[in-house]
């Protein structure tokens, strides 16, 4: 989105967000002034009328497709602006699969795809029949000023020792992420490596079911659930 605002400045660029709620959004609409960003809260219906809207009242060049779910989205306006480029982004378990006819022709037709793994890029392919020529990787990453690699100022937790992350949702469709596994092994795990600590990034449906977890196994004090970070505490863990 960042790289979008600085893109943008003769007419606005628009983000639509599929799973955040406007208070979640407030920050980045505020810092990102030349996109109009709009959040949805879950409601896909409302994210597609609205979609359909700007395809009749905006000319565009380029579309961004987040997810293999919103395909179809990119090929539908391919209709409507035959002039467009659409690339749609490839993550998780839904990339590993083979799609519905629809969302599998969506990626099919897209101009390029864009995906955070080589392995996720080969499944993609050998399951939906794709182009691996217009599959491009771009690996998930932070960026950070050199000051922030010089300091420790910002903390998730004032432990010692081995520390490892996960940064993800806790949601309840979301148990798959295997947080809990983790949490179930760090016993074991404790036994060989005494000054373990697990910190977990991220909230969500799920959160009380993983903190009652830990409580219940004994492991409490060594798990740290950090909530959901800003980015300098972040890219600090």
């Amino acid at each position: 989105c960042r790289v979008l605002n600085e893109i943008s400045e003769a007419e606005k660029g628009h983000v639509l967000i599929a799973t955040d709620k406007a208070s979640d959004i407030e920050r980045a609409t505020n810092e990102l002034s030349n996109l109009e960003l709009q959040a949805f809260d879950q409601n896909r219906a409302s994210l597609t009328w609205y979609f359909v809207k700007l395809a009749l009242t905006h000319k565009f060049d380029l579309a961004l497709i987040g997810h293999v779910n919103y395909a179809p989205l990119g090929l539908m306006l391919k209709r409507f602006q035959p002039q467009l480029r659409y690339g749609v982004m490839l993550y998780g378990i839904e990339a590993w699969q083979r799609l519905p006819r629809l969302k599998r022709r969506a990626l099919q037709k897209a101009d390029f795809m864009i995906s955070i793994s080589d392995y996720t890029k080969q499944r993609a392919v050998q399951a939906n029949s794709l182009d691996a020529d217009r599959v491009y990787l771009l690996p998930n990453a932070l960026e950070w000023k050199k000051s922030e690699l010089e300091t420790q100022a910002v903390r998730s937790t004032a432990t010692s020792g081995t520390e490892f992350l996960s940064v993800c949702r806790l949601e309840k469709t979301e148990q798959y992420k295997g947080v809990d596994k983790v949490i179930e092994a760090l016993p074991e795990v404790a036994k060989r490596v005494p000054g373990v600590h697990y910190v977990v990034v991220g909230s969500g449906t799920d959160l009380p079911r993983h903190q009652a977890l830990a409580e219940k196994l004994g492991v409490a004090e060594r798990v740290h659930f950090s909530g959901i970070l800003g980015d300098e505490a972040l890219r600090a863990c």
